[in-house]
């Protein structure tokens, strides 16, 4: 908790930071699992295929269970990251309206984390941690 912070009195009753924190989550989440069901499953059943065609029936389920986690997770990831320039923007605005010792610029933070869409999802990964961490040690949250 921030110096001289009390959550209760908290003058800011944003909770945009929530989809701020769900981007570098969904990140660190998406990409090893990517990874994790091509090594796991994909290889294998592709290799299982050419070693006995026979069996493939046996891994239907696997990798239709893996597909489906696979799109569950792409799509939430692909919602956050269309998301996070606006909640950026969002909180921004409501702590700088808050009047509190930090005055983020909402229309940086929201064109920064734009520039996500046309360069790199890691630009959102270095943004949202470091808002965040400003944002705790003035306000105590998250």
């Amino acid at each position: 908790m921030g110096a001289g912070i009390n959550r209760s009195t908290n003058p800011v009753d944003s909770r945009w930071w929530y989809w701020i924190a769900a981007y570098p989550l969904f990140l660190l989440v998406f990409v090893p699992l990517i990874v994790f069901v091509v090594a796991l499953v994909v290889i294998p059943a592709v290799i299982l295929i050419e070693v006995e065609p026979g069996a493939s029936g046996l891994i239907v389920v696997p990798l239709v269970l893996g597909g489906v986690l696979f799109l569950g997770l792409a799509v939430g990831f692909l919602v956050v990251f269309l998301v996070l320039p606006v909640a950026l923007y969002a909180d921004a605005k409501e702590i700088r309206a808050a009047n509190v010792d930090w005055d983020p610029d909402p229309v940086l933070y929201g064109l920064v984390a734009a520039l996500q869409w046309l360069f790199s999802p890691f630009i959102g990964l270095v943004i949202a941690p470091y808002y965040l961490y400003r944002r705790h040690q003035v306000l105590g949250v998250p």
